[in-house]
């Protein structure tokens, strides 16, 4: 982060009277993340901004954090405390320091991961149907089976934790996972998770949100989500790091149409090495059934 940023960043938060910025993390459509020393808590801490300030977006912002402050567990971040300064809104959370899921997981492969074989991936779900004995060309990326499904756990440990509070994610994806160096894995980022039932106040809320890649066919489609929401995200993201690949990509009509319209191939039809668990689990996780 520049000086200029830096120094606007602070002036922002309790006039550097609490928190010293150090560098901007990541930037949402929500807002920012910095990185900040909490002088009274004598740590380093995320800080999370809220760039919508209008009174729907502050009534959401509160109750979000207030029900997931409440959430106790070894794989979610831990959400420290919210603050109103003036018109800026904001919270602290745990500073998880380590590796996103992918790069953990798949290490310098992970740069090369992106949409380059997806039209392959669209015609390989068309001519699967036709071929379902298609042989993979090349091997799986991934070096290490048993760290995946350790991962894996975690974060379904992490997203039952979510559920179980009466809440959903509505954006889980590779970016919003941290892995340590001791191997816990942290699920982050809660900015535009929601009730499970949506209320009046979340409904206008609840149409197509998320990251394209990782958003579930009805979710795609602004229709009721629910659990399945989530799981299908997980899908995605267990088909990434088992094929190098997301299931669709193109623009954003063109990937929203595809998921209400085609099945993805399975990531053994893709890559070849892929145990018959992970390949039966990724297919079930990325059904357009919900159910």
């Amino acid at each position: 982060m520049s000086s200029a940023s830096q120094t606007f960043a602070q002036e922002r938060f309790l006039g550097l009277d609490r928190f010293v910025i150090e560098r901007q993390l990541g930037e949402g459509s929500m807002g920012a993340v910095y990185l900040a020393y909490d002088r009274e808590r004598d740590a380093r801490v995320a800080l999370k901004t809220l760039r919508r300030v209008d009174a729907a977006g502050i009534y959401r912002f509160k109750r979000e954090f207030r029900a997931l402050a409440d959430v106790s567990h070894p794989n979610l971040v831990v959400l420290h405390e919210l603050f109103a300064e003036g018109t800026d809104w904001f919270f602290t959370m745990e500073y998880v320091e380590g590796k996103r899921f992918l790069e953990h997981l798949l290490g310098d492969a992970a740069a090369n991961v992106s949409d380059f074989s997806v039209r392959g991936t669209r015609e390989l779900s068309r001519r699967g149907a036709k071929n379902k004995g298609l042989s993979a060309l090349f091997p799986t990326p991934l070096p290490d089976f048993d760290e995946l499904r350790a991962v894996l756990q975690q974060i379904t440990e992490a997203v039952m934790a979510v559920h179980q509070a009466g809440q959903l994610h509505r954006d889980l994806k590779p970016d919003n996972v941290m892995v340590t160096d001791n191997g816990r894995a942290v699920v982050l980022d809660f900015g535009i998770a929601t009730e499970r039932v949506p209320d009046a106040h979340s409904t206008l809320e609840a149409g197509v949100m998320g990251t394209p890649a990782y958003m579930s066919p009805e979710q795609a489609a602004g229709g009721e989500i629910d659990e399945a929401t989530d799981w299908y995200a997980l899908g995605v993201m267990l088909f990434e790091a088992l094929t190098g690949s997301i299931p669709f990509s193109g623009s954003f009509t063109e990937v929203m149409r595809q998921k209400q319209e085609i099945d993805p191939p399975a990531p053994s039809e893709i890559v070849s090495g892929v145990p018959t668990d992970l390949d039966e689990l990724c297919i079930s996780l990325l059904s357009r059934d919900p159910s």
